[in-house]
């Protein structure tokens, strides 16, 4: 489900996604003059694999990489500030290495200051 949910802290709005992912590739299409600021996540893991965040221009590190092992995983809780944020008008992508199915949600904003 796809929403824009108003919130004080958040006045843009909170948008949701699935994640649904068996190889590296993009979980939010970049908008042009906008960061997406990743405000929570839910990621689990099917095997043994390392996830990491990133920034499509290059692509550059959000985040280092996070080894998980099978049917493990990790929550971000609700973080107002964001917990990483892409560049201006970059797509968020998600690096998974080596390739597993992982399933899960975020939550995020999008962002033109």
């Amino acid at each position: 489900m796809s929403g824009d949910f108003y919130r004080l802290e958040i006045p843009s709005g909170i948008f949701f996604k699935p994640v649904d992912m068996g190889v590296s590739g993009t979980v939010v299409i970049g908008v042009a003059n906008k960061r997406i600021v990743l405000i929570s996540a839910s990621i689990i893991v099917s095997a043994n694999t390392s996830l990491q965040w990133q920034t499509s221009t290059g692509p550059l590190e959000l985040s280092g990489p996070q080894s998980i092992t099978a049917t493990g995983g990790y929550i971000l809780p609700f973080n107002a500030g964001g917990w990483t944020s892409t560049l201006f008008g970059d797509s968020l992508l998600l690096t998974i290495s080596p390739s597993v199915a992982i399933g899960g949600m975020i939550s995020y904003c999008l962002d033109g200051k």
